[in-house]
Parts: C-alpha cells; structure tokens; sequence
C-alpha cells in the first residue's frame, strides 16, 4: 500500500498534457476547464452565487436561440417559478442561502421584508452587493400604491454622479405616475436592463428580479432597518386608514 501523495506522485508523473483549446460551449461536454472556477465570496447571495445553472426552453435553444432575459431566480426553498414564455429564463441556485424575511401584516397589506435590506422613508429598499455597490428597487408598499407597472425610465448614463434625493428616473403605474429618487451619494452603476421587456417584474418579484437601480455609494442616512421600516409602514398605513373613515363619514 502507499499514499495518496505518492499515487497521485506517480499519476501525474506518467500522465500527458493534452494542452488547452478554446471550444464552443454546446461542444464542451465530457472535457476538463484548463482553470479552476470558484466565487469571489465564502457564500454569496443573490446573482453572484455559484448557480446549478439556468433553466431555460430548450426546444427554443435548439433551434439556435442564444439570448433569454431572466425572470428570477429559484434558491433552495422557494416556490416553483414558472417560465411563461419561450425567451426568459430562471437561475437554479440550489446551493444558495435564501433570503431572511420578516412576515409583515397590517389590515389587508401582507408582505415578506428581506431582514438584510435597508429601508428608505420614501419605499425604496437597498441590498448590498459586492464592495460598496448596492441595488435598489420598490418595496412591495409602494408597488401596491402604483398598481401594475406600465413603464419606467432612467435618465443617467453608468458613472455619472448621484446625490441622495436627486431625480433619476420615474416608474409608471396603473394607478399613478412616480418619481424616482436616488437614496445613496456616489456614481450610478445602471438601470436594470429586464425591465425594458418585463416591467411586470417589479410587480411579480419587487425584492429580487425586479430592482430599478445600482449605484455604488453610500447609502443616505435617512434609510433605516427592518424594523424602523415596519415601525415606519405602521404608520403610514395607520394613517391611510383614518382618512378613509374620515372620508366615509363625511
């Protein structure tokens, strides 16, 4: 008997370098990456995981597709997403921690707050990506004020300069129009390039899929917890409340 450092001593010692040749991908099964992959992070969440891979429509494929839009993602735990036409498709992420929430409840309005997020006065919520990049979208509070997305827009290039409270874009709703404020100082990275062709997202998936914005900044100091904002919609929804009985009984 030996070890295994001297078998693999010897393994390698007797084995051939094939060299490395550049391929396409649908010729690439049953032959070795000539470089180790791995993440940039012990676990990381969200996009930047290392995926199972996408599911897609593959009779689509087939026939030469080789662009689909991602409609969400599916982490381990999740409730199945359906694909609902031919040109999307969903990230598998069964390696992935999913998302902490905390189940908020107040009259009619249920929603799940992502605990990891930050929270602005104004409904918009930030997660953190890598270094000092964050993503921001409407909070599912501000998605049922609008209704059901028609259209948005954005109108910075990557790079430029925001400031916290600038106007950067608006959201169209069913129910009503709204500016788009940056909630961070620092240069804006993009707006999420989906949203052209599925602005239903930010309906179906307003904490994941559907994300307005990057910026990489800081944060404004205005923004606050999960539970400063549940404190906060508390508030706001208490409030919406008593005007309606004020309105009834006038």
């Amino acid at each position: 008997m030996i070890t295994v450092a001297a078998a693999e001593k010897i393994i390698l010692g007797r084995a051939r370098d094939f060299g490395v040749e550049s391929i396409p991908f649908t010729a690439a099964l049953g032959r070795v990456l000539a470089e180790d992959m791995a993440a940039d992070r012990d676990l990381p969440p969200y996009d930047r995981a290392t995926m199972d891979g996408i599911a897609i429509a593959y009779d689509l494929f087939e026939k030469g597709r080789r662009s689909f839009s991602v409609k969400a993602t599916q982490a381990a735990g999740d409730a199945p997403v359906d694909i609902d036409d031919g040109g999307e498709c969903i990230e598998i992420m069964t390696g992935a921690a999913k998302t902490k929430t905390l189940h908020y409840k107040r009259s009619h309005f249920v929603t799940q707050l992502p605990v990891d997020y930050l929270y602005s006065p104004s409904h918009f919520w930030l997660a953190s990506q890598a270094g000092d990049l964050w993503r921001v979208g409407l909070t599912k509070f501000a998605t049922r004020m609008l209704g059901d997305m028609v259209d948005c827009g954005f109108e910075l290039k990557a790079g430029s300069p925001v400031a916290s409270g600038q106007i950067i874009g608006w959201v169209e709703g069913f129910k009503a129009i709204s500016d788009v404020y940056c909630v961070l100082d620092g240069n804006f990275s993009g707006a999420n390039p989906v949203l052209k062709e599925k602005i239903t997202l930010i309906n179906k998936d307003p904490y994941g899929a559907g994300w307005l914005y990057e910026v990489s900044g800081k944060p404004d100091a205005k923004c606050v917890d999960v539970q400063a904002y549940k404190a906060l919609l508390d508030k706001t929804i208490d409030r919406i409340l008593e005007k309606q009985k004020g309105d009834q009984a006038g």
